[in-house]
């Protein structure tokens, strides 16, 4: 696992420090988990197919195929859904979890000018 994702960050001519930085984390940390020092949670690994557009599974070297799965229609759909009936809710939970005031403003101008509010 530890060789994919050190491989798949190589690929791109990506650093550490910038994998690290999109995971909101040190380049230490990160580094560790390239190395095998540290486990990488699941949350990060998810976080990583996401970035690198590829399955937990390819991470893990349970496979070598490299295309991710398909995601599910349904929850998709459940998350379309919510979004669409509070925007504003939604995004300020999901995407700000911790949101400052000026995080709030640009929430509210965020879901007007997509005018779902």
């Amino acid at each position: 696992m530890y060789k994919r994702i050190k491989e798949l960050r190589e690929d791109r001519d990506l650093t550490q420090s910038q994998i690290a930085k999109y995971l909101n984390m040190s380049q230490t940390g990160y580094s560790k988990y390239e190395t095998g020092e540290n486990d990488i949670p699941t949350k990060i690994l998810i976080e990583l197919a996401n970035f690198y557009n590829t399955s937990v599974d390819y991470l893990l070297n349970l496979t070598n195929e490299t295309t991710p799965y398909k995601r599910d229609k349904k929850k998709r759909i459940r998350k379309l859904t919510i979004l669409i009936s509070n925007p504003f809710n939604y995004l300020q939970n999901l995407c700000f979890p911790i949101v400052t005031v000026k995080g709030l403003d640009q929430i509210h101008l965020f879901v007007a000018v997509l005018g779902l509010k």
